[in-house]
C-alpha cells in the first residue's frame, strides 16, 4: 500500500493544484482500498476540528476582535463551501455502491501500485503473488487470471485486454479479448487463453509478438491471430504463432493435440499386430492426426495408424517396401532407443526409423524441442548418439 504517493495526491487535492491525471489517480486509489478513504475522511475531519478550535480561540482572546465571518464574510463563506463539498465527496466515495464496477472476488489484484477490491472501466491490473485471481465483470462474465497476468478490464463497448500471462473466461454473453498476438471472441461459452514465447523464431518486425494458445471448454471461439482466422470448436486446443516455412511441418501445433508419446504409440501398435517396429512418425493427412507405425513381418511392412490422444487403432494398410534385412538386424527395440535419446535431448520425438548403412544398423530420430527440430543419428545397437543436426521446422 503506497501511502507516500497517496499523501502527495491528497496534498495536491487540498491545495487545489492537482492535475486531471492526478485527480483520476487519486480517485482510483480511494476506490481501491477503504484505508485510503478512511485517511481522507480523517484528514477532512481534522481540518474541520482545527477550524472550530481556531474560531474558539479567537473568541476567547482579550482583544475579542470580531469573528472572521463578521470581518471577512466572503472568506468564511468560501471556507464553509469547501468544507461542505469535501465532506460530500468523501461521503460519496465511502458510501457509493459498486454495482457498476468490476469486482475482485479473490486473489491479489494491483492497480497503480496498490491493492484493489474493485476496478474501474478500462483500468489496468496486474495479478501479484502465486495464486490466481478471480474477477466478476459487469455483464456477469467471470474471469480467472493466473498469477503474473497483466491487462485491462473492458471499458463500455471495448474488449478485455490481456497483455501477458493466461486467463480463463466463463461468459455471460458476447465477449472479446484482445492480446498482442490477436483477438479471441465468443458469444457464449468458456475458454482459456495463454500468451507464451514463440517456439519458432519470428520475423524481426514481429519479434515481440507471443504465441497464442486457445482452448475451449464449451461453446466455440473465433480467433484472429497471426495470419490465421478460424473457429476453435468446443473441446479443442489450438496454437497460433509464427507459421512454418514452406514445406515444413508445424510440429508445435501437432504436438499440442498429441498426448500419447511416440514410444507409447509404438508399444500400442506392437500389442495389436505381430511384427518388429521399424518406423514411427507423427503425421497429419487430410486433417487427421495420427502416429503411423511400421511393423515388419514376413518381409512386408504393415502400417498401423494410432490415435495420438486415445491410443485407438484408426486403420491399417500394407506397404510394399521390403524391410526384411532391417528387421533381421534389430536387436534393441525402436521404442527403447527413442527413450534413451530423450534422456539427454530435450523435447518430444516425432519420428524414428531404422536404416542400414552397409552392415551397420542405425536409427534416425527427430526430436522437436525448444530449439526447433533436431535430427539425431543413433547406433541401432548401443543407442549411442553419433550425430546431431538442427533442422529448424523443415522435415
Amino acid at each position: 500500500m503506497d501511502f507516500t504517493r497517496f499523501e502527495e495526491l491528497l496534498k495536491a487535492w487540498q491545495d487545489g493544484e492537482a492535475t486531471a491525471a492526478e485527480l483520476r489517480e487519486f480517485e482510483s486509489l480511494l476506490r481501491s482500498d477503504p484505508a485510503y478513504r478512511k485517511e481522507l475522511a480523517h484528514s477532512v475531519l481534522i481540518e474541520a476540528a482545527l477550524h472550530r478550535r481556531f474560531a474558539a480561540a479567537e473568541a476567547a482572546s482579550p482583544a475579542r476582535p470580531r469573528p472572521v465571518w463578521q470581518r471577512r464574510p466572503w472568506e468564511a463563506a468560501a471556507a464553509l463551501i469547501v468544507l461542505a463539498v469535501s465532506l460530500f465527496a468523501v461521503g460519496r466515495l465511502m458510501l457509493r455502491g459498486d454495482a457498476a464496477s468490476v469486482r475482485v472476488l479473490s486473489g491479489e489484484i494491483r492497480t497503480l501500485g496498490a491493492p484493489a477490491n474493485v476496478l474501474r472501466d478500462g483500468q489496468s491490473f496486474e495479478v501479484r503473488g502465486l495464486a490466481p485471481a478471480t474477477l466478476l465483470l459487469k455483464d456477469g462474465t467471470r474471469a480467472v487470471l493466473d498469477a503474473g497476468a497483466v491487462g485491462s478490464v473492458p471499458a463500455p463497448g471495448a474488449a478485455f485486454e490481456l497483455r501477458r500471462g493466461s486467463a480463463s473466461f466463463a461468459l455471460a454473453g458476447p465477449f472479446r479479448v484482445t492480446t498482442p498476438a490477436g483477438t479471441v471472441a465468443s458469444s457464449d461459452g468458456q475458454f482459456w487463453i495463454l500468451l507464451r514465447p514463440p517456439t519458432r523464431k519470428p520475423p524481426k518486425d514481429q519479434a515481440r509478438r507471443p504465441e497464442l494458445v486457445v482452448e475451449t471448454a464449451r461453446g466455440s471461439a473465433d480467433v484472429d491471430a497471426w495470419e490465421t482466422r478460424t473457429a476453435v470448436a468446443a473441446g479443442q486446443r489450438r496454437v497460433f504463432g509464427v507459421p512454418p516455412p514452406p514445406g515444413g511441418t508445424d510440429y508445435a501445433r501437432l504436438l499440442e493435440r498429441a498426448t500419447l508419446t511416440l514410444s507409447a504409440a509404438i508399444a500400442r501398435a506392437a500389442a495389436v499386430r505381430p511384427g518388429i517396429p521399424v518406423h514411427a512418425e507423427l503425421e497429419e493427412e487430410d486433417g487427421r492426426l495420427s502416429y503411423s507405425i511400421g511393423l515388419a513381418a514376413d518381409g512386408k511392412v504393415r502400417e498401423i495408424a494410432v490415435d495420438p490422444s486415445s491410443g485407438r487403432i484408426l486403420g491399417e494398410e500394407d506397404d510394399d517396401e521390403d524391410r526384411a534385412r532391417v528387421a533381421a538386424a534389430v536387436t534393441t527395440p525402436l521404442a527403447s532407443l527413442v527413450d534413451k535419446v530423450l534422456e539427454s535431448v530435450a523435447g518430444r520425438a516425432v519420428e524414428a526409423e531404422f536404416e542400414l548403412k552397409g552392415d551397420r544398423l542405425r536409427v534416425e530420430i527427430k526430436v522437436f524441442g525448444p530449439d526447433g527440430l533436431r535430427e539425431i543419428k543413433v547406433d541401432g545397437t548401443t543407442g549411442e548418439i553419433l550425430k546431431t543436426e538442427t533442422k529448424g521446422d523443415s522435415r
